[in-house]
């Protein structure tokens, strides 16, 4: 059993840049505060989502973006060690997110827009 719950213990702006990048986002950098730019994600809709890195609410949503990202990266990476073996055991792969909380400015509702692009790819890449 391979879990995509693990906390993110911390992030850097290249895993940010890395992180928008396989989104098809960007992420344009604030160069007093590198940790606190906003991150541009290209939305189904057409539109794009803007996370304000230096907004708790947004930076919070990102960080748990952050971690499902990199725990499925390393379940990936985990299932090409496990497929080089003789024995090849079966994987269940099992997480949650709590990312999104409910609020008044329309951020929940953009903010399972940008989930569902995530989980596509996450999907695609598997």
């Amino acid at each position: 059993m391979i879990s995509l719950d693990h906390p993110l213990g911390g992030y850097c702006e290249e895993e940010i840049n890395e992180f928008a990048s396989w989104l098809g986002g960007s992420c344009a950098t604030d160069v007093t505060k590198p940790l606190d730019g906003v991150l541009t994600i290209p939305l189904a809709n057409g539109d794009n989502m803007n996370l304000h890195m230096s907004k708790k609410v947004h930076r919070e949503f990102a960080s748990k973006l952050f971690a499902l990202y990199r725990n499925i990266r390393k379940a990936m990476e985990r299932h090409e060690d496990l497929s080089q073996t003789l024995r090849r055991p079966a994987e269940l792969i099992m997480g949650s997110f709590d990312g999104i909380k409910h609020d008044t400015d329309g951020f929940d509702k953009q903010g399972m827009r940008l989930l569902l692009a995530t989980l596509n790819r996450i999907f695609d890449s598997l």
